[in-house]
């Protein structure tokens, strides 16, 4: 599993890496063109939005994958006062209910991904670019994430069940 896991992260991070290159090359080819050459290529600007958008929803993988989320701890330092044990349970309250969110919202995001295979959608300027193709990377990053939070919620859950073993060592702990 972890094998998987490792190749599943390479590969994350690699389209986001190529997403981030190639589009800071088209922008700058694009820049450069129209403002030295002063000869403006109309098609960049369209392919660097598109690889944009691609890179975009593997870097949400990512930060679902890395627990990268901006978290307001009021309403836990509330809850769970100074317990590193509560804390971890209003953790791992709180992930499953974004996991049966995101679960429930399968089906529609399915069905959206759906009809763009079924009704294709050409771009604007390049005509022959198939843009439905961002509706159905949207559903797989959408499962990727649905993965990586049921991976976390398992760890969360594996780092409670030892917290509540030995409350003592509950915030020195790493997974």
């Amino acid at each position: 599993m972890r094998k998987l896991a490792d190749c599943l992260r390479k590969f994350e991070n690699v389209c986001c890496a190529i997403g981030l290159i190639a589009t800071t090359a088209m922008e700058f080819i694009q820049v450069f063109n129209r403002y030295w050459i002063q000869a403006e290529i109309v098609w960049i600007n369209d392919t660097a939005l598109f690889i944009f958008v691609f890179y975009m929803f593997f870097a949400l993988v990512i930060a679902t994958r890395d627990n990268g989320h901006i978290a307001v701890d009021v309403l836990a330092d509330k809850i769970a006062g100074g317990s590193p044990v509560r804390r971890l349970g209003y953790g791992l309250f709180l992930r499953l209910v974004g996991l049966a969110v995101m679960i429930v919202a399968l089906p529609p995001a399915w069905r959206f991904a759906a009809r763009a295979y079924k009704y294709p959608q050409y771009a604007t300027l390049v005509r022959w670019f198939n843009t439905s193709w961002m509706m159905e990377g949207l559903f797989v990053t959408f499962c990727m994430i649905v993965l990586h939070m049921a991976i976390l919620v398992a760890l969360d859950a594996d780092k409670l069940r030892l917290s509540l073993r030995d409350p003592a060592g509950a915030n020195g702990r790493e997974s």
